[in-house]
């Protein structure tokens, strides 16, 4: 402490508060830093807190009693814990108990007190596991009305015989687990949703089984029997099952069979055939059945192929005989009374029109018994092809990409027979069904329903497209036992949460700093990663040490979870993570920098608009944003993290409220000291309303030639005693400190409000110009703003224009021109600002498509003396018409500098010389009562208003 201040318990509080902050623990006593862990390892409770007896000793941090604070038996440290020092003092036993043993090897005995708590916690313990389990079961993925009342009706007996026996999650034999896996077995066979129980045979055997369950006193040799008589039921339905899908995988697997002697007998005759001259009988002869003789020779060949091959030959002998290009080398080694005998004897057999196979057995028998066969009945073998089976096709169908596709396919490469097809769309009753049967090439699937029973037939097109669609769903198939797959489950989801409290910050829920950095390293290593994909961005809260110091610690934990919720919304952020005291990071892999910025600017936006309630008087919230593209990372996660460090440097010391996007070689800005009653003083003149708006003409210098006047909008500022602010100096700190964004909104909404509210004026009036300061000109959240507000008031976008003044327009050239663009797409007009001030003014010009050029009234102001600025002025005027342009004079103070526009040619002219500000109210009441029209209007020459916000 420092001398002479004195030493108060509160200070030694927030020390350790701090300290416990700083340690990770995200607690503030050591009491609840107990009872969280007594939730989270319960099973490891005497070692766990062994050690943090000792962490917590090392750093000080007070012992506090708690009611579920538990220790495991152990020997005593050299150390006496605080804990069983005072109780000692006090008591004169330890809390624990009492030494069992003399010596070295001494043990504490268990206090029966704490001993029955100790058996009643872990008996609830397993309570709450077995409904945990029980609710897994009913997660079964066909489960039914009927199904579920049966687990219910097991639930009250599972929590008994889980909290009595031990060993029951671990025992596989226990009755009670097997009669829940006969159910889930039994399922497999009803179809789901349930049938009436008149039509469910199965229903009404189960209810039987299951009545002495309904029982209380039931014991383990009646759940036994209940489990046997389950057990000899299941095989039963299994048996049916079996024996309907084996018929069904024998049907399929018949078809297939023809189907591949089809496509055989095919490329065989094309291989013989196709191309080559033959009698024009032959082409009739296999499409009437003689194709047919070949496959059925084909598939019942159990002789080598002999007869198959016996045919081949008889068809060849034909073609030979006839006068063809016969395949084999002695075609004529059969006669023609065999060639005739054998060919209608096979016909008989296969050919069922008997008017097609008689008119070609005519033409048979007179073509051979011709004594010299006849060219010209010689015909071009078609090559032949099957109707009965479409190609799968080459291509994805129309408005799918190939990745999507290719992940379709994927999917029902990994089906497997008894998998679940869910047809998502079918009518109740046929929208669970199994795959039966897979065809060798996978290019079809027979389904059966709960049965067995074959219902149809689904391509790997069909079913591709339905599962891309979301029209068909595949649940894979599980074949162990309900209650071991409920128990895994179970477990990998106590693990999940163990592991995730354990990675995760206790406060926001959000992942700690070393596993985001592990994030960020398996982000960096993804081989073929883009360099222009992938964005990092770290959220530091402002001014969240003066937080923490005026409202407490309990305010900036809330506000730290307040900002945490912000950041989930986030879209495309992967990863999440509180890296310490204020600041966050995310990590968003699959989108560019560009885009990143965006999420980063909606960010800032959610925070300063964000609700949060404190004592006392309130203070805006804001976050700096630092935006880095994963690209920084080529070095590795340190690169990375400093390139992160040093860009949320410059976007704190530019004011906060802003992002900042990282690219190498950026210069550093400098550090703007600013005091923090201006800063004060521009969020109470944005919250309280000090801020008005007065108004300075734009007039035509020449009114004949059609020009109508328009007015800029000013800005001014009053104190809570009605004095004037300073207005640069106010312009400057809300600039400085981030504030000119809030301050430009205002502006537009306060001006079209009042558009709004005097739109009968506007005939007369024509328009306000709106100034826009640097941080407005680039942010791409301001057109959706401005959008935003013409929905809301309806007001005509042709009477709101803005300008921009040249200098801000260069800073961010690419982005303030985008701006521009979508502007002038609402209906807009843009004046560029101060034209002339700046480096190289018309070489960026033809970049931004604005309507005025506002020439630097720095020039204006002396052109009556200095010709050099009248060369100035002149030569701004001339390259502003000849870009299509109209020019404004601004500083017109007086009737010369008029004359002297007007002489050059400038279109239009503001300043004091023609009508000072005045407020916008006063600007309606201004107007003829009678005609309407403003003395702005009937002014003889140009008006000038101040080209700035702060003028």
């Amino acid at each position: 402490g420092e001398p002479g201040v004195p030493f108060e318990p509160h200070h030694f509080t927030a020390a350790l508060k701090e300290l416990a902050k700083q340690q990770n623990f995200g607690v503030t006593s050591r009491g609840v830093l107990f009872d969280r862990a007594a939730k989270l390892l319960e099973d490891r409770l005497g070692d766990l807190y062994a050690g943090l007896d000792e962490a917590l000793d090392n750093l000080g941090v007070p012992d506090a009693q708690s009611k579920n604070k538990v220790t495991k038996l152990r020997p005593p440290k050299q150390k006496t814990p605080p804990a069983a020092r005072a109780a000692e003092d006090s008591a004169g036993q330890s809390v624990i108990g009492h030494p069992a043993a003399s010596g070295a090897g001494q043990a504490y005995a268990m206090d029966p007190q704490l001993l029955q708590a100790l058996q009643a916690r872990e008996a609830k313990q397993r309570e709450t596991q077995a409904r945990e389990l029980m609710s897994f079961v009913g997660e079964l993925p066909n489960m039914t009305p009927s199904m579920t009342a049966w687990m219910e009706q097991l639930n009250g007996l599972m929590v008994r015989e889980a909290v009595a026996d031990k060993s029951f999650f671990h025992n596989r034999s226990h009755p009670l687990r097997e009669i829940v896996d006969g159910l889930g077995h039994l399922q497999m066979f009803r179809r789901s949703p349930d049938l009436s129980p008149a039509e469910d045979p199965l229903h009404q055997r189960i209810v039987e089984l299951l009545k002495p369950v309904n029982y209380e006193d039931v014991d383990v040799r009646a759940l036994r029997a209940v489990a046997e008589s389950l057990e000899k039921l299941t095989a039963e339905q299994s048996r049916l099952y079996q024996r309907n899908v084996e018929r069904v995988a024998e049907a399929s697997e018949g078809r297939d069979r023809v189907r591949r002697a089809r496509k055989a007998v095919l490329a065989e005759l094309n291989k013989r055939y196709a191309g080559r001259q033959v009698p024009g009988v032959v082409p009739e002869l296999l499409d009437v059945g003689w194709r047919a003789v070949l496959e059925l020779a084909l598939l019942n060949s159990i002789d080598g192929g002999a007869h198959y091959a016996g045919l081949l030959q008889v068809l060849d002998a034909l073609v030979g005989h006839l006068g063809g290009d016969a395949f084999e080398e002695q075609p004529d080694k059969i006669g023609v009374a065999e060639l005739r005998t054998r060919i209608e004897g096979e016909l008989a057999r296969v050919s069922f029109d008997p008017f097609r196979r008689n008119a070609v057995e005519a033409r048979l028998r007179t073509e051979l018994n011709s004594p010299a066969p006849r060219r010209a009945d010689l015909c071009k073998m078609p090559a032949l092809g099957d109707e009965n089976e479409e190609a799968p096709p080459a291509t994805p169908p129309a408005g799918i990409s190939e990745s999507a596709w290719q992940h379709a396919l994927g999917r029902c490469a990994t089906v497997k027979v008894g998998d679940h097809v869910h047809l998502l769309d079918a009518p109740e009753g046929g929208r669970e069904l199994r795959v039966a049967w897979i065809r060798g090439d996978r290019e079809l699937f027979t389904l059966v329903d709960y049965r067995g029973l074959r219902v149809r037939d689904m391509t790997l097109f069909d079913m591709a497209l339905g599962l891309h669609r979301r029209r068909i769903d595949l649940d894979a198939v599980d074949g162990r036992p309900l209650s071991d797959r409920a128990v895994d489950k179970m477990l990998t989801q106590m693990e999940s949460r163990l592991s995730h409290q354990a990675a995760h910050d206790s406060l926001t829920g959000l992942i700690s700093r070393q596993q985001f950095n592990v994030a960020l390293g398996k982000a960096l290593a993804v081989p073929g990663r883009s360099p222009d994909i992938g964005v990092m961005l770290w959220v530091d809260i402002d001014q969240f040490r003066l937080v923490n110091d005026v409202y407490g610690y309990e305010t900036g934990d809330r506000l730290l979870i307040a900002v945490a919720k912000v950041l989930e919304q986030v879209k495309g952020a992967k990863v999440l993570g509180h890296l310490g005291s204020d600041r966050f990071g995310a990590l968003l892999p699959d989108i560019t920098q560009r885009d990143g910025e965006r999420r980063a600017e909606e960010i800032c936006s959610a925070v300063r608009d964000m609700p949060f309630d404190w004592p006392g008087q309130r203070m805006n919230l804001s976050v700096s944003v630092a935006a880095v593209g994963l690209a920084a990372g080529n070095n590795g996660v340190s690169g990375l993290l400093n390139a992160a460090e040093g860009s949320l440097a410059m976007a704190k010391t530019a004011g906060g409220d802003q992002v900042y996007a990282y690219s190498a070689g950026d210069p550093i800005i400098a550090q703007r000291k600013e005091s923090v009653q201006w800063v004060v003083r521009v969020d109470d003149a944005l919250e309280h309303g000090e801020l008005k708006l007065r108004c300075q003409p734009i007039v035509p210098v020449r009114p004949s030639e059609g020009l109508a006047p328009h007015y800029e909008v000013l800005l001014g500022v009053k104190s809570g005693a009605s004095e004037s602010l300073p207005i640069a100096e106010f312009i400057e700190a809300a600039e400085s400190y981030n504030r000119m964004r809030a301050v430009d909104r205002w502006v537009v909404r306060t001006t079209m409000e009042w558009i709004d509210t005097h739109r009968h004026h506007m005939p007369t009036l024509h328009g306000f110009a709106v100034n826009l300061s640097g941080q407005t000109a680039s942010d791409p959240g301001f057109v959706d703003f401005v959008r935003q507000q013409f929905q809301r008031t309806r007001v005509d976008p042709a009477w709101l224009s803005f300008e921009i003044t040249e200098t801000a327009a260069v800073a961010d050239l690419s982005r303030t021109a985008g701006i521009i663009h979508e502007l002038k797409a609402m209906g807009c007009m843009v004046a560029l600002d101060d034209f002339g001030s700046g480096l190289a003014s018309y070489s960026y010009l033809k970049e931004f498509p604005v309507d005025w050029l506002k020439i630097d009234g720095a020039f204006v102001r002396k052109i009556a003396t200095d010709q050099d600025d009248y060369a100035v002025v002149k030569s701004i005027n001339e390259i502003g018409h000849f870009l299509g342009k109209k020019t404004i004079a601004e500083y017109v103070a007086d009737d010369e500098i008029l004359r002297l526009v007007r002489e050059i040619g400038v279109d239009f002219a503001q300043g004091f010389g023609i009508s000072p500000p005045l407020l916008l109210d006063d600007l309606v009441n201004s107007a003829d009562p009678e005609t309407g029209s403003s003395e702005a209007e009937a002014l003889p020459g140009p008006v000038e208003a101040h080209g700035r916000n702060h003028q």
